[in-house]
């Protein structure tokens, strides 16, 4: 019994490590607004975007939101889009609220953490922080990925963030790496 344990966490172990790797492809993605306008991922291909799946009652979620705001409006004008989703049960009744409260100028949608974990390719076992965000290059390859437990990351966001969006906005389209 002791055997199929150790097998069984080093089997979810595996599975969890492989599915964070960079760059991959990124998977599909819809979604309706809360403004009622029905996007996808397509819709920004040639574009980088920042996906950021989050809590609306989560404060480093509000915070990130509010570090987003100026990014966005500096560098939209650039290619860049945000797309920011909703994964906490309350969402569908508190996102309004959150918008005007935080500030969001960028698509703000309501999804779910099961969502959240087929977009991340993690496991449906696998327990991860909120916000989680992954950037995507012009060319639709996630490239960066942070779970809200990176505290190295999210310790300095803005700079952070700014600087990863950046790099992929100056990359020209057809670039792998």
């Amino acid at each position: 019994m002791r055997v199929l344990k150790v097998s069984l966490i080093a089997l979810i172990l595996c599975v969890s490590l492989t599915a964070g790797e960079v760059p991959r492809p990124a998977p599909s993605l819809k979604f309706t607004t809360v403004d009622g306008e029905t996007m996808s991922l397509e819709d920004f291909k040639g574009k980088v975007v920042a996906v950021m799946f989050f809590s609306t009652t989560c404060p480093h979620c509000q915070k990130t939101t509010q570090v987003l705001n100026p990014i966005y409006t500096r560098l939209r004008p650039r290619g860049l889009e945000i797309i920011g989703l909703a994964t906490n049960q309350s969402a569908a009744t508190d996102i309004e609220e959150f918008r005007r409260t935080f500030g969001a100028n960028f698509p703000l949608t309501v999804s779910s953490r099961f969502e959240c974990a087929r977009f991340a390719g993690l496991s449906l076992m696998a327990r991860f922080y909120v916000p989680y965000m992954l950037f995507i290059d012009r060319n639709g390859r996630i490239r960066h990925e942070h779970e809200g437990g990176d505290r190295q990351f999210y310790s300095n966001q803005a700079v952070n963030i700014q600087a990863e969006l950046e790099a992929l906005l100056n990359e020209p389209a057809g670039k792998t790496s």
